[in-house]
């Protein structure tokens, strides 16, 4: 359909550049769509939205680093794009239901 296209590209998009401070508008404006379009077509497409789609993508990276790295949790939290660690940890515990600590250490 014709709204997959700008979803498709906004997914590659994020994952060539989740480690960047992103938001729906930086993607809209760089794949060229309006920011309600995209968010519209992006759930149609892909199926969640598109800040839940940029947090899932951010924490598997996290958890890929956790297992391959020593980084301590809040290099990795910066390395995949969140400046928070704090906040870094409240994502990752919603979609792990663990904590990055708990996790690394399971």
């Amino acid at each position: 359909s014709g709204l997959t296209a700008p979803a498709l590209r906004a997914a590659a998009y994020i994952a060539e550049h989740y480690q960047e401070d992103l938001n729906l508008d930086s993607v809209a404006q760089a794949i060229h769509v309006s920011p309600s379009y995209l968010s519209t077509c992006f759930s149609q497409s892909i199926g969640i939205g598109f800040v839940e789609y940029l947090h899932h993508t951010r924490i598997e990276h996290a958890k890929e680093l956790m297992h391959s790295t020593d980084l301590k949790i809040y290099q990795i939290a910066e390395l995949v794009g969140y400046s928070d660690s704090k906040y870094f940890a409240q994502i990752f515990k919603k979609f792990t239901q663990r904590t990055p600590g708990e996790y690394r250490n399971a």
